[in-house]
């Protein structure tokens, strides 16, 4: 395998109120989009409804003139309606990259959170952790707590994960370089209640990814792994009781640090479940995930979870489950789906490239897939995805 980084001192300014006039969002659906039909609770949000804000909306007034939305949300409370956008600022082969949280109440900018990376000499790994933003309301004071996490830092240097709780005008936050080594800002007591604990599990996700963060150039084109390669693991087994919980995920040290980082965050969450085993539980828990196709424009990985953990006497949590994660390499940030190529997704069938086409990946026997497809056999639905097929078939 690739060696790893030397990590050494990142200087980047550090999160920030910003003492910048109220600029209001844009106006009106905003509204309408969260009282629609379309709005949902949030999972632990009380009476707080939501919905999310796209990657590559157009940024409220008073953003940088470059700033791209990298997600947010909008959402309803007892105190109104509230906006959290997401912004990301780069510089030339970003090399500098600039983040921000906007938060608004109505047309009153409550709070900005700004933090950057400069000059990076190689990668610049500072991006906003998926998903990029959540709403709770834990105490159930009817007030929407806002949480979103991201990495800031260059390829050997420290790199820092930071996840974040704002409350309208107060901002708490974790961070730290190392799962373990998360430091909270004010201190545990001064925390609404459940809000550390959330902030802390996802602490954990994001830097759990920098084992990852390896400084490794491009793929080169004429390179690609498969299911087949050779490829170092992450793997685990814990038993409590009479309960067995597994999991493993491949290393993508291959297509370098930042992306490295962000799709080994979203196996982890996968994989791994959100609540331990503890003495009482019976059953099993099994996720892993493989690489399908790595190439120098395309990762894809498929993840497969079953789970019988339970009590005894009580129903077992359900499954078996799938996930597909298909991203561009060349700046769509967007997963692929498999409707984009003509196929019909089946509950338990995780699917994944290959190097002649696409790939079923059954996370038990009893899951029913379709069958694999060759490159011409797909029948696309995207531009995105006609220029994929295109290019892959041509390989």
């Amino acid at each position: 395998m690739l060696g790893r980084a030397v990590l050494g001192v990142l200087a980047c300014a550090g999160c920030a109120r910003s003492d910048a006039p109220a600029a209001p969002p844009p106006p009106a659906p905003a509204d309408a989009a969260v009282d629609g039909p379309a709005a949902a609770a949030a999972l632990d949000a009380g009476g707080v409804v939501s919905t999310s804000i796209a990657s590559d909306t157009a940024a409220p007034a008073g953003a940088p003139a470059t700033a791209r939305v990298i997600g947010g949300v909008r959402w309803r409370d007892r105190a109104g309606h509230g906006e959290l956008y997401l912004l990301e600022v780069e510089t030339y082969q970003r090399t500098t990259i600039a983040l921000q949280a906007r938060l608004y109440r109505g047309a009153a900018l409550v709070r900005v959170v700004n933090d950057r990376a400069d000059a990076c000499a190689d990668q610049n790994l500072t991006a906003f952790a998926p998903p990029t933003a959540t709403v709770t309301d834990l105490d159930h004071d009817g007030v929407a707590e806002l949480g979103f996490g991201y990495l800031v830092g260059c390829t050997g240097a420290r790199v820092i994960a930071k996840q974040l709780v704002l409350i309208d005008g107060a901002k708490y936050i974790v961070r730290g370089s190392t799962p373990d080594g998360g430091e909270p800002e004010p201190e545990a007591a001064a925390w609404p209640p459940g809000t550390l604990g959330l902030a802390e599990a996802g602490f954990r996700d994001n830097a759990g990814a920098l084992d990852v963060t390896d400084a490794v150039a491009a793929l080169p084109s004429a390179e690609l792994y498969t299911v087949d390669s050779e490829v170092e693991r992450v793997e685990n087994q814990t038993t409590t009781g009479a309960a067995t919980v597994t999991w493993s995920y491949p290393r993508l040290a291959m297509i370098g640090a930042a992306q490295g980082a962000q799709l080994t965050a979203r196996m982890r969450r996968f994989a791994i479940p959100t609540r331990r085993p503890q003495a009482g539980d019976v059953g099993d828990h099994v996720g892993r995930c493989d690489l399908g196709l790595v190439t120098a424009e395309v990762v894809s990985v498929a993840c497969t979870r079953t789970s019988t953990l339970g009590r005894p006497g009580a129903a077992p949590r359900p499954g078996p489950i799938a996930l597909g994660l298909t991203v561009w390499r060349t700046g769509d940030r967007a997963d692929l789906t498999p409707a984009e190529l003509g196929l019909e997704a089946a509950r338990g069938c995780a699917w994944a490239l290959t190097a002649t086409g696409v790939a079923w990946r059954p996370a038990d026997a009893d899951a029913t897939c379709g069958p694999d497809r060759a490159w011409a056999e797909l029948t696309p639905t995207s531009a995105r995805a006609r220029a994929l097929i295109a290019r892959m078939g041509a390989s």
